[in-house]
């Protein structure tokens, strides 16, 4: 699971949550859900490669847009540059139902669209180390396999340690996801992610949260920026590769067109007509 972006298992109410003093992990796992965005999110960020402890390549600009129904959350991300890359648009549409598999579109420059085979899942965006899967950070949360695993305290936070196995023929490049979910806010502030041989893959972990207003004056917690490692299969050194995903813009409770969320439209764009 990632970024997170996280965003989409990261935005969350200002409210702490109301929790039983031992709570059971389905009951940590629906507050979580519980506490996601209800309405259109539309977001601006920037992806930087990150090389020791300062150095940042500037890799590109998307655009992400979000919208979670009864049925299913649906997440659009387009790429702004560079040229290379500007127009490429993704739709992943998570259904609600338990260990429900996302459905990814990927719609081309030239206007083509197609649905992505499981094996196109590990392909990355904009020389990034997000992978298309991960661009659809709460998969997991629909994993019924979930175990409450203990607690750690991460980034100053006491934190629930839940592991969830992939359901049998999942398609996903992760067998087994470890979530770290702040006890307090019941927010997801890190993730692991590994293979069928228990090897990592990926860590994700929210680098920044910040407080801030909706456009109907709700103040809502949503993170400011994420953090992807990529751990190379089979390789010693580098023992990792780092990429930051940091919000420039971000517009929470819109009503965006339904048609920046159809899978006929929407590589269209949101100030295009239909």
């Amino acid at each position: 699971m990632a970024a997170a972006f996280f965003f989409w298992a990261v935005v969350f109410t200002a409210s702490a949550a109301d929790s039983p003093a031992q709570p059971t992990v389905d009951e940590i796992v629906q507050s979580v859900l519980d506490q996601r965005f209800a309405s259109d999110v539309r977001l601006t960020a920037k992806l930087f490669r990150i090389e020791g402890l300062e150095r940042k390549t500037d890799l590109g600009a998307v655009e992400v847009l979000m919208r979670r129904t009864d049925k299913d959350t649906r997440t659009v991300v387009r790429a702004v540059d560079p040229a290379k890359y500007a127009g490429t648009t993704l739709l992943v549409i998570q259904p609600h139902a338990a260990d429900a598999s996302p459905r990814f579109f990927l719609a081309g420059k030239d206007g083509k669209t197609e649905e992505l085979a499981r094996e196109r899942l590990k392909e990355t965006i904009i020389g990034s180390d997000f992978s298309h899967e991960d661009l659809n950070l709460a998969f997991s949360l629909y994993w019924t396999r979930r175990e409450l695993i203990g607690e750690d305290i991460t980034r100053g936070q006491t934190c629930y340690r839940v592991e969830f196995k992939a359901p049998k023929d999942a398609p996903s490049q992760y067998a087994r996801v470890v979530t770290w979910i702040e006890k307090n806010r019941r927010a997801v502030v890190k993730t692991e992610a590994f293979d069928a041989d228990g090897a990592r893959v990926r860590s994700f972990s929210v680098a920044a949260l910040r407080k801030v207003k909706t456009a109907k004056g709700n103040e809502i917690w949503a993170p400011r920026a994420l953090e992807i490692l990529w751990f190379p299969p089979n390789q010693a050194l580098p023992s990792s590769q780092k990429t930051r995903l940091e919000v420039i813009e971000a517009q929470y409770e819109l009503e965006l067109p339904d048609r920046v969320f159809a899978e006929e439209t929407f590589g269209q764009g949101v100030g295009q007509s239909r």
